[in-house]
Order: C-alpha cells, then sequence, then structure tokens
C-alpha cells in the first residue's frame, strides 16, 4: 500500500479494533464481578433470613418459622436452593431441591463466618452458593448449624451474554466515530503535504518559482532542501544557457567573415566557388542554428517557464515586421483573446510565433492572419496563415513525416520553423502545417500548454 492516509488509515482501524475488543472483554470481565458480588450479597440475604427464621423445638429439632419468600425456592429445580443441617447433614431443604441434597463446602468455618464458591447443583448444574455456620441457642446452649443457599450461574450467564449483546452495538458506534475522527485527524495533520503538493505543482507549472509559505517544523527541512535544489537546478540551466549563447556568439564572427569571403570572391568574378561557399556557409548556419535550439530546446525541458501573455507578444512582433520595407504591402490582422496565456518562457515564445510570422509574411501576396484559442485540453493554439503560393501537398505531408526537419523540405521556408518545431516540442507542444483552403497560402499551427 502505497499511500501514506490509507496505510496510516488503516494502522487507526487495527489499533481501534484491537482496543475495542479488549474494552468490550475488560467491560465483561468488570460487569461479571459486579453481578457476582451482588448475587453473592443477595445470597447471604437470603442466608441471614434463614438463620433468623430457625429454632430448636423442645426435642431438639431444627424448625424453620419462616421460609424465604422467593418463589423460585418452592419449584422443582427453580434454581434457587436452600439448605441447613448439623454435622455434615442435611436436615431442611426447599422444595426445589427434591429428594437431593447440596454438598458441603470441605472448609471448615468459624461461627458467623461466611464464605462463596461454585458447587454442583441437583442436576449437575453449576451453582454460585453462599456457606455460614451460625449459633443457634437450645436448652442445653448454643449449637453450630450450617446454612447454605445456591443460585443457578446459567443465570449469571446469560446476565452476561445480554450484557455483551448490549454492549456490541455501543462499541460500534464508538468504533465508528473513533474511525470518523482519526479520517478527520488524518485529513489534518496532512494537510501541510497537500498544500506542499500544490506548491510544487505551481513550481512545475511556472507560477513561482520556489516553495513559499508557513510549514509544520516536521517538513520545513524538506521545504528547505527542495528550495536549495530548486535554486542549484535552475543556476545550472542558466549557465548552460549562457554557454549555448556564448557559442552561438562565437561561432556568429567567424561565420560572418566567411561571408564577407563571399561576397568579395563574387565581387572578384569567382562566383562558382563563391556560390558553393556560401552553400555551404548557409548549411553550417542552419546546422548551427538547429543544434543551438535543440540544446535550448533540452534546457527549456528541464527548466520551469513562467506565463507568458501571447497577445502583448504577437502584437509586438507585427509592430515590428510592419515597419520594415520588405513587408510594407503585407497587412497584418490579429484575432487574440485578452490575457490568454501560455506556459512558455516569454523569449522562446517571441521567437516561435516570430519565426511562424516572418515566415508567413515573406511568402505572403497581401495578409497575414493569425488567431489564439484556447482548447478544452490545456492548450492554446496559435495558427499564422498567409495567402502566399503554399506548397505541393506532397511536400506538406513529407515536412509532417517524423523525422523530417522542416527546414530542408519546406522550399523557401527558413531555418526558423525547425527551430520553432524544437521549442515547441521541448514544452510538450508541437507544430503542424497545412494548406490553408480559405486563402490559399499556408497555415501553421502552433500548440502550446496553456497557462492560468
Amino acid at each position: 500500500m502505497r499511500s501514506l492516509r490509507k496505510r496510516l488509515l488503516l494502522a487507526a482501524l487495527v489499533a481501534l479494533t484491537l482496543a475495542l475488543g479488549l474494552a468490550g472483554v475488560a467491560l465483561t470481565f468488570v460487569f461479571e464481578r459486579a453481578v457476582r458480588a451482588r448475587v453473592v450479597a443477595d445470597l447471604g440475604d437470603q442466608v441471614d433470613l434463614l438463620v433468623q427464621g430457625l429454632r430448636l423445638d423442645a426435642v431438639g429439632t431444627l424448625r424453620l418459622g419462616r421460609e424465604p419468600p422467593d418463589p423460585r425456592f418452592e419449584r422443582r429445580n427453580g434454581g434457587f436452593y436452600w439448605q441447613l443441617g448439623r454435622g455434615g447433614r442435611a436436615e431442611l431443604r426447599s422444595p426445589s431441591l427434591g429428594n437431593a441434597a447440596l454438598p458441603w463446602s470441605a472448609t471448615p468455618l468459624r461461627s458467623g463466618a461466611t464464605t462463596w464458591s461454585y458447587m454442583p447443583g441437583p442436576s449437575g448444574q453449576e451453582l454460585i452458593a453462599v456457606e455460614r455456620q451460625a449459633m443457634i441457642d437450645s436448652v442445653d446452649g448454643a449449637i453450630p448449624v450450617r446454612f447454605v443457599v445456591g443460585l443457578d450461574d446459567s443465570e449469571l450467564l446469560e446476565a452476561r451474554l445480554g450484557f455483551f449483546e448490549a454492549l456490541i452495538p455501543s462499541l460500534m458506534a464508538i468504533g465508528l466515530a473513533l474511525i470518523g475522527g482519526a479520517w478527520l485527524f488524518l485529513r489534518f495533520g496532512l494537510s501541510p503535504l497537500e498544500r506542499l503538493k500544490s506548491a510544487l505543482a505551481d513550481v512545475r507549472a511556472g507560477a513561482r518559482s520556489r516553495i513559499e509559505g508557513d510549514y509544520p517544523e516536521e517538513i520545513k527541512p524538506l521545504v528547505a532542501e527542495t528550495n536549495a535544489l530548486l535554486a542549484a537546478r535552475h543556476a545550472d540551466l542558466e549557465a548552460a544557457r549562457a554557454r549555448a549563447g556564448d557559442l552561438a556568439h562565437a561561432l556568429k564572427t567567424p561565420l560572418a567573415v566567411i561571408s564577407a569571403q563571399v561576397r568579395t570572391l563574387e565581387a572578384s568574378g569567382e562566383s562558382d566557388i563563391a556560390s558553393e561557399i556560401g552553400r555551404e556557409v548557409e548549411r553550417l548556419q542552419g546546422v548551427i542554428m538547429r543544434e543551438l535550439a535543440r540544446a535550448r530546446a533540452n534546457l527549456q525541458s528541464r527548466r520551469q517557464a513562467q506565463a507568458s501573455e501571447i497577445a502583448p507578444a504577437i502584437e509586438r512582433i507585427c509592430r515590428a515586421l510592419g515597419h520594415l520595407a520588405a513587408h510594407d504591402t503585407i497587412c497584418f490582422e490579429s484575432v487574440l483573446p485578452a490575457g490568454l496565456k501560455a506556459r512558455v518562457d516569454e523569449t522562446d515564445l517571441l521567437e516561435m510565433v516570430g519565426n511562424l510570422i516572418e515566415n508567413a509574411a515573406k511568402w505572403a501576396k497581401s495578409a497575414v492572419h493569425i488567431e489564439a484559442s484556447s482548447a478544452p485540453d490545456g492548450t492554446v493554439l496559435i495558427m499564422v496563415a498567409d495567402d502566399g503560393p503554399g506548397m505541393a501537398a506532397s511536400d506538406v505531408e513529407a515536412a509532417m513525416r517524423p523525422g523530417v526537419r522542416l527546414d530542408e523540405q519546406v522550399p523557401g521556408h527558413g531555418f526558423g520553423l525547425g527551430i520553432t518545431r524544437e521549442l515547441a516540442k521541448a514544452y510538450g507542444g508541437e507544430l503542424r502545417i497545412a494548406r490553408d483552403g480559405q486563402r490559399g497560402g499556408l497555415v501553421a499551427s502552433l500548440v502550446l500548454p496553456a497557462a492560468q
């Protein structure tokens, strides 16, 4: 069982079951002792009645002036019995004994002393009995007489069982109440872990960069260690990202020098050599850009991004492109809901959307249409469509084939599509390219995780 709450609740259930079971046995034992003590006291009262009503007649015969009034003494095997006698003989007995006699206890008794014990009854049943030896006055002086009164022990057993049967529903009700209390206790006791889980989810979603809040002393070390781990991880990722940027800048200068030399060769009439070198430089630039994008995407997949608002980013890109002379005849149309956010880094969002809008503007005849919307599956869809020539259906299918780089398969659409695809995949999104049946050009659909 991997659930801590279920494990603790099961342990509480087992402990409560054992405790209530032991409590039931203990209460039954205490009840039995109390009932037995009461029975012994009642039997002693019956002995008192016998002693008070006993006398000796003129010839020395024991006579009972008043018998105990309990009707059970009158019924054969009625469950209540008495007898009295001298010298180990039963001289008088209750009608309930019939012709049977109760055994005398072998324990010698002093005058006036009382004892209780278990003894067999007239039908072999077990009796709880009280015996006493009393001195009865006679003409020859006081003589010792032994009295015994017994009660069928089955009545005690019935009382014990009745008490236990009445106790079970009460114990069950107490058990259910305690289990409910244990569940509430666990819910309250584990609530800091739920808050910690929610805080970690916020960190993962990019809503916060560290865990904050007031936690119990037992959880504070875990929170501190987690925050330290997040800080170290963030520092490592930023350092790796900086190294990737440094590599891009380090390669940019040599490639710029080579490109300048290519233009020099073209000016000197070496157009064939310049063209060949230019193609290789362009290819090298594409490889570098792609690998840097892949490295950046891998870093970003381990780094939790903040929520970035989509509308301001797209409007910023459209304004920047609209100021370029190459796009002064292009109309940028947009349908952007306010407050719509994606769980991506703002820099990456600008680069992905910028690549798509720039490529669309490059091939559009007159207009580029941008639309953003949220989907029920927790994603954001950004569509960029143009009214340009588009591409052949076979090229679109090849471009969407797994493992095929878009920048090498789609003519006229540069390396930015490959970078966009790599970054989108890093965030758990995707990039889809298709023909736009309404405008005749291409429509690029960028799917990204939504943020609150």
